[in-house]
């Protein structure tokens, strides 16, 4: 009795030990979407081909569709299906020269598609672009930007922890974070003015989402590694049953070989 005691302290000196996530870049290669305008043929599928050299763009060639400060659309966006709801940890934006100055990062639920009735018909669902969730803005960013407009420069937003974001040659602009973790199945990137000082454009050579996906020892599948896992392993902790999630150590039973695993998830990310 007092070994087990004694392990069970141990686990909870771990306890407030909190573990990043896994991560997964989502394939998007094939994946439906949509654009409130399509400029020269370069549709929404160039953005997640990861192909080098290929880029979307909206219709920089009617006036209709022209973005400040040339035009007087009042937005151009582009929105993709991940497949299923999912929790994001990074959403990647590679945009060309025809960068966007102020624009915001839009999520729908599945659930939320299906109410708006959400389909490949340039409206962005019934309730339009506003009807979606911010999760991330960024205005007023440096327009004149040799750094970003080059293929391979993304504007990178992680939202895990507090938010972070990198935009290149960034000198002027402000970002901000409106949802950390967000959770969704359809991802919008939605422009309000261009640095295109010709069409009013927004054109992109690559957009890259990562997915947060659950680790072995989060048990509840909450998105992190914490004390509530930590009680679901001291609660079946030296037991024999079979196919138990807490068996990390696939052995039919619950013990140190299986704390090894749970505290080494913590030491490995």
């Amino acid at each position: 009795m007092m070994n087990v005691r004694k392990w069970k302290w141990c686990l909870i000196i771990v306890a407030a030990m909190l573990v990043p996530v896994a991560s997964a870049d989502l394939d998007l290669t094939t994946a439906v979407g949509d654009m409130s305008s399509v400029g020269w043929g370069l549709g929404h599928g160039n953005a997640f081909d990861d192909a080098a050299g290929t880029k979307t763009a909206t219709n920089g060639q009617d006036p209709a569709h022209k973005l400040p400060p040339v035009g007087t659309s009042t937005n151009q966006w582009l929105w993709v299906d991940l497949g299923s709801d999912l929790t994001l940890s990074n959403v990647s934006i590679d945009f060309q020269f025809s960068a966007g100055v102020d624009y915001t990062i839009r999520m729908l639920t599945e659930a939320e598609g299906t109410t708006y009735g959400l389909t490949t018909d340039g409206t962005a669902g019934t309730g339009g672009e506003a009807s979606w969730t911010t999760i991330a803005t960024a205005t007023g960013l440096t327009a004149n930007s040799p750094t970003r407009e080059i293929e391979g420069n993304y504007d990178s937003w992680d939202f895990t922890g507090t938010g972070t974001v990198v935009i290149p040659d960034n000198t002027t602009g402000t970002t901000a974070f409106n949802v950390l973790n967000p959770t969704g199945r359809y991802l919008m990137i939605d422009a309000t003015i261009s640095a295109d000082p010709t069409y009013g454009t927004i054109s992109i050579w690559d957009i890259d989402v990562v997915s947060a996906l659950p680790g072995r020892s989060d048990f509840n599948k909450d998105w992190s590694v914490d004390s509530l896992d930590l009680a679901q392993l001291i609660q079946v902790w030296l037991s024999t049953d079979s196919g138990l999630p807490q068996d990390l150590y696939p052995d039919n039973k619950i013990d140190i070989n299986d704390f090894a695993l749970f505290a080494a998830d913590w030491f490995d990310e």
